[in-house]
C-alpha cells in the first residue's frame, strides 16, 4: 500500500535529481549515471535484482562512512535516474 511517506520520500528522490542536474548539467549528470549504473546493477543482482534496495544499500554505507552530502545527493539522483530515466528537461 503506498502511504504517505512514500509519496513524501519519492518527491524527495525526483528533487534530489533536479538538483544534481542543475548543480552538473545534463551532460554531466548523464555521465555520473553511467558511471553509476554497472556498479548498481551488480549490486542489485546480489538483491533479487531490486535497484532500489541496493541504492539505499549504497547511500546508507556513504552516510556510515561520513561521505560528503553532496556526493551522497548526486548518488541518489543517479540512482533515481537509473530506475526512472527523465525526459532529459
Amino acid at each position: 500500500m503506498l502511504t504517505e511517506k512514500h509519496v513524501e520520500l519519492a518527491a524527495k528522490m525526483y528533487a534530489a535529481r533536479k538538483q544534481a542536474i542543475a548543480l552538473l548539467g545534463m551532460e554531466k549528470f548523464k555521465a555520473k549515471v553511467n558511471e553509476f549504473r554497472p556498479i548498481l546493477e551488480g549490486l542489485a543482482e546480489n538483491r533479487s535484482g531490486d535497484i532500489l534496495k541496493a541504492s539505499m544499500d549504497i547511500l546508507k554505507g556513504m552516510q556510515n562512512r561520513g561521505v560528503d552530502g553532496i556526493v551522497q545527493m548526486v548518488t541518489l539522483a543517479a540512482c533515481v535516474e537509473i530506475i526512472e530515466p527523465s525526459t532529459g528537461e
